[in-house]
């Protein structure tokens, strides 16, 4: 039992430290960080700058913020959406890639670093508008939710905390009964 625990303590540590590795794939990434309320975006393939990707941007309601184009250098910023949420989809050399949902959690973004897909998440398409201008599946508003509320950060940082010990009080204490 007690190699059993050690292994899974290095399985966690291992995934822990392997997620901040750097990103290396045959797919370009891209980053984001929040500065001064815009969002500053880098899109990136084999550690060479991705220039001139078209992007929009869409607020947490399905509308069209804003959109652009990468410069050389491959960055791009635009004002942090309203709302929790917004929707970032890329066009690059003529692909596009699979809609990427940001959340805003207070000054910055998650996720901040993502690998682009092409055509693997059908899910996360914006459907046509139709000949009258509604959409044939309306995407999620701001409002739908799993929940009828949402928690403040500090209770949902408690909570997180709260759990943590109470699985290294369950570890240890299993750890002494055998």
């Amino acid at each position: 039992m007690k190699n059993r625990n050690c292994c899974s303590v290095a399985v966690v540590f291992t995934m822990l430290f392997m997620g901040n590795m750097p990103i290396s794939a045959s797919e370009p990434h891209v980053a984001f960080t929040v500065k001064d309320g815009w969002v500053e975006m880098a899109i990136s393939h084999d550690a060479n700058p991705v220039p001139e990707a078209t992007f929009q941007i869409y607020s947490s309601n399905a509308q069209l913020f804003a959109e652009g184009e990468t410069g050389k250098e491959g960055r791009a910023e635009f004002p942090l959406p309203p709302g929790p949420y917004f929707r970032v989809e890329l066009k690059i050399d003529g692909r596009n890639a699979d809609s990427i949902q940001l959340t805003k959690i207070e000054d910055y973004v998650v996720p901040a670093r993502v690998l682009l897909s092409f055509g693997i998440a059908p899910c996360c398409k914006v459907p046509d508008r139709t000949a009258d201008g509604d959409r044939s599946s309306a995407p999620a508003t701001e409002n739908s939710s799993l929940f009828p509320f949402s928690l403040p950060m500090w209770v949902r940082a408690c909570g997180a905390i709260s759990l943590t010990i109470i699985g290294a009080y369950m570890l240890l204490g299993s750890r002494r009964t055998s």
